[in-house]
Order: structure tokens, then C-alpha cells, then sequence
């Protein structure tokens, strides 16, 4: 029997006992992948703390920008920023998310400053009501309460 016949055969069997338990592995990650991928959904609570924090600490929602340095002062609201106009802008309503945002400015005596709604708050039903409150320093006029209500 020739050896260069053997060693051939064995290097064949050598490589599939490598290569198929890789590809078996690879093809199980994949799998398990495209499962995870899925099955995931986004938490109906995410959804409005992101919007939040944007409203709070982004200089294009409702936070102080400072007009000589552009330095924005996150927890610190503008209250002439505070319009339905801007959180029309910050807080885009589309079918996609279903959650309807009203956002309440108060001051530290508990007077409503701003009361603002998104434009699907009227439409979006009877759902839970999710509120977070936070304190915040109103430019201007001290300390002063943000009250966000998530309607789902």
C-alpha cells in the first residue's frame, strides 16, 4: 500500500473532525442570534425616559444655552424655551411610538408655569400613565418642578 494514500485519508479525517464541529458551532450562533433578534422588543418605559432626558439636558429642547460661550447647562430650563413648538421638535410624534408626552413647569411654590402636550395626547386613549418628576432650576426664577406623564 502506498503511504501518500494513507497519510492523505487520514489528513481528511483530521479535518473533519476540526472544520464540521466549527461550522456546527457558527451555524448554532446564528441561529441563536436571529432568535435573540427576534424576540427582543424595546421596554415601554425606555421610550419615555429618553425622551426626558432629552427634553431636560439637550440645548435644543429645553435646557439654557448660554449665548456667548454656546455651553449648555443641562437641568437648568429656559423657560422661554419651554413652547409647544419646541417639543413638537424634540419629541417627534409618528406611528412608530405610541406613547403620548405631556411635560408640566412649575415653580417652587407648586405654580404651573407651562402645561405642554404632544400632538397625539388627546388620541392616545385610556392607557397607563406613567409619571417622573424631576427638580429642576428654572433660569430666572429659582427651583421649580418638571412633571413628565407618559401616556401608553
Amino acid at each position: 500500500m502506498n503511504k501518500k494514500g494513507i497519510s492523505e485519508i487520514d489528513k481528511q479525517v483530521y479535518w473533519m473532525f476540526i472544520v464540521l464541529p466549527v461550522v456546527i458551532f457558527v451555524i448554532g450562533i446564528l441561529i441563536a442570534w436571529a432568535l435573540g433578534l427576534k424576540n427582543s422588543q424595546i421596554p415601554t418605559n425606555l421610550v419615555p425616559s429618553v425622551y426626558e432626558t432629552r427634553l431636560l439636558y439637550s440645548g435644543n429642547c429645553f435646557a439654557y444655552v448660554d449665548t456667548e460661550t454656546q455651553r449648555v447647562y443641562p437641568g437648568i430650563i429656559d423657560p422661554h424655551k419651554f413652547t409647544k413648538d419646541v417639543l413638537a421638535e424634540c419629541v417627534p410624534v409618528h406611528k412608530a411610538i405610541e406613547n403620548a408626552l405631556r411635560v408640566q413647569l412649575s415653580d417652587e411654590s407648586g405654580k404651573r408655569i407651562a402645561d405642554l402636550k404632544t400632538d397625539n395626547w388627546n388620541s392616545a386613549g385610556q392607557g397607563d400613565i406613567l409619571v417622573n418628576t424631576y427638580v429642576v432650576n428654572i433660569l430666572g426664577k429659582g427651583k421649580g418642578m418638571i412633571v413628565f406623564y407618559n401616556k401608553e
